[in-house]
């Protein structure tokens, strides 16, 4: 993995990154924060993917504008974060299709109208909830609410 310089990821991710908690009441941090100033909690999933800025959510999740960053050339990514009520009925279920969905994006590869898996992972912490990032996000709705370029 290429680690990109302080000053480079300074520049691309601007003054704030977002707290990946649900609960957090005031979710924006400096740009380089470890750790959430509010909540505590870590900054980095995966020692790697920060959130920029959060551009949706919906019943079982959230996506975040975000940075991979280990990789110098195309850093920007979408994070899509699984979460639901920890007493909800359909959590299983919920969390099949969530890892489902992550599955079939691994099988369609690289397509022009399709976001490209490119990690999918499960991190456990107190809320427990799954990952998985998507990069080179074109002709998608994603576009505008936020990314420049064609991601």
């Amino acid at each position: 993995m290429v680690k990109s310089t302080r000053e480079e990821l300074s520049n691309l991710q601007g003054n704030s990154c977002y707290c990946f908690n649900r609960d957090c009441s005031q979710p924006e941090n400096s740009a380089d924060a470890q750790a959430c100033i509010n909540c505590g909690s870590n900054l980095l999933l995966q020692d790697r993917y920060r959130a920029l800025q959060l551009i949706g959510q919906g019943g079982f999740g959230r996506t975040f504008k975000g940075v991979d960053q280990s990789q110098a050339s195309e850093p920007y990514c979408a994070i899509k974060q699984f979460w639901v009520e920890p007493h909800s009925r359909n959590k299983a279920k919920a969390a099949e299709l969530f890892e489902q969905e992550a599955q079939r994006l691994e099988l369609l590869g690289e397509h022009f109208h399709i976001p490209a898996l490119k990690d999918y992972f499960v991190e456990s912490q107190e809320q427990y909830y799954r990952t998985y990032a998507l990069t080179k996000i074109k002709n998608c709705g994603v576009k505008k609410q936020g990314f420049k370029k064609d991601y």
